[in-house]
């Protein structure tokens, strides 16, 4: 095991402090040191898209939009339409590709 005898100095505010603390706390970990040796070296950082989040999000809540246009169709008129089928499948696949694009991006900045 290599010695440790380089310093890294942070400041942070009161709040960050207290937030570290708590998070140390829920893992029952005591030396702050060691939390943030672990904090740094384990975990991986992750930079989050939100715009395509965002997007992900609308994506669903439009496909959802269908299914219950479709439910309530064929909940009063009882017939479904293979169109209709057909929309929510070629969203759902534009969905899943979407998704995929996605996971390619985080896959690539994680080797990054």
């Amino acid at each position: 095991m290599a010695t440790k005898n380089e310093r890294l100095y942070v400041k942070v505010t009161a709040e960050e402090k207290a937030a570290i603390k708590a998070k140390m706390e829920q893992i029952g970990m005591t030396n702050l040191s060691e939390f943030v040796r672990l904090a740094v070296t384990v975990n991986p950082v992750v930079n989050v898209d939100m715009e395509a989040i965002y997007k992900l999000s609308y994506e669903m809540n439009r496909i959802g939009n269908n299914i219950n246009q479709i439910a309530k169709a064929a909940n009063s008129s009882k017939h479904i339409y293979q169109s209709d089928i057909d929309e929510i499948n070629a969203k759902l696949k534009h969905l899943n590709d979407f998704i995929a694009f996605i996971n390619q991006k985080a896959y690539l900045s994680e080797g990054a």
